[in-house]
């Protein structure tokens, strides 16, 4: 399903999220200091949506081989304002990108780490900011939809729960990982 809305149930009170949230929202809740804070960080954020739209989250690691996955899309990437120091931020906890924009207000820092747990099941300061720099360069602007699976995220953990399953997988939960085996490893030894 497509939805342009969705509803907010919050202690601040109920509310429709909607791409316009810093005016309809942020403003009602927090005023018109929280919504200078926001636009700060849309600032900040917009040269970030750039890059990762020049060069998938995917591509970014936090070790050397990060040369070998970006190689490729630095020729789009050198277009973007800031190039190399915004590829920096791009792996960095979205928390620090928050605090450099100043953003303080606690209604704004709640709702973030929010749609940070949403992404990556982790709030600000454990989620990257490239991951954060995808959604503002996608989520609140004008005519922006968000697609929600039908039966919810539970349906997709079944379809990925039955494919393992199908290939012969198993799949454990609350269950410590020792090792990953492929296929030709033997127990005891790995490749």
């Amino acid at each position: 399903h497509v939805y342009d809305t969705f509803g907010l149930l919050l202690p601040e009170g109920n509310f429709t999220h909607r791409p316009d949230f810093k005016m309809s929202t942020l403003q009602a809740v927090s005023g018109a200091p929280a919504v200078a804070q926001w636009e700060a960080l849309e600032a900040k954020m917009a040269p970030l949506a750039a890059a990762v739209a020049a060069m998938p989250a995917a591509a970014l690691r936090g070790d050397p081989g990060v040369a070998l996955t970006t190689a490729r899309f630095l020729p789009a990437f050198a277009t973007i304002p800031g190039g190399p120091l915004t590829a920096s931020k791009m792996t960095t906890a979205f928390s620090e990108v928050l605090d450099e924009a100043g953003v303080n207000d606690p209604f704004s820092r709640n709702w973030l780490d929010l749609l940070c747990f949403c992404l990556s099941g982790l709030p600000a300061d454990g989620t990257i900011t490239a991951e954060m720099a995808m959604m503002f360069g996608e989520f609140y602007k004008e005519g922006a939809t968000m697609d929600y699976p039908l039966g919810g995220v539970k349906a997709v953990v079944d379809v990925l729960v039955r494919a393992i399953e199908k290939r012969g997988g198993v799949v454990r939960c609350n269950a410590r990982v020792a090792r990953f085996l492929r296929e030709g490893d033997v127990l005891g030894r790995g490749k």
